[in-house]
């Protein structure tokens, strides 16, 4: 990361203060989600780190792809079905 940028917690917070200066509704399942698969990411990565496994990195991969996916299946599901 370049030196003076913020990272991606204080860009977070950022973003919540924005979202409540906008008084956007938000939903507390999706923080604990996120969270969720965020542990589950740091767990994975230092279990492939110590064991060194292909099938462990492999779990790795897919906790680093659930945020997004989820994220941008949130988005679809937020569009209107006229």
């Amino acid at each position: 990361m370049r030196s003076g940028s913020p990272s991606s917690w204080a860009r977070g917070l950022v973003l919540i203060r924005r979202s409540n200066a906008l008084r956007l509704p938000r939903e507390r399942w999706w923080y604990a989600l996120a969270a969720a698969i965020d542990v589950g990411a740091l767990g994975a990565g230092l279990a492939t780190a110590v064991a060194g496994t292909i099938g462990l990195f492999e779990w790795q991969l897919l906790f680093l792809l659930a945020r997004p996916m989820l994220a941008f299946v949130l988005v679809l599901a937020s569009l209107r079905h006229d």
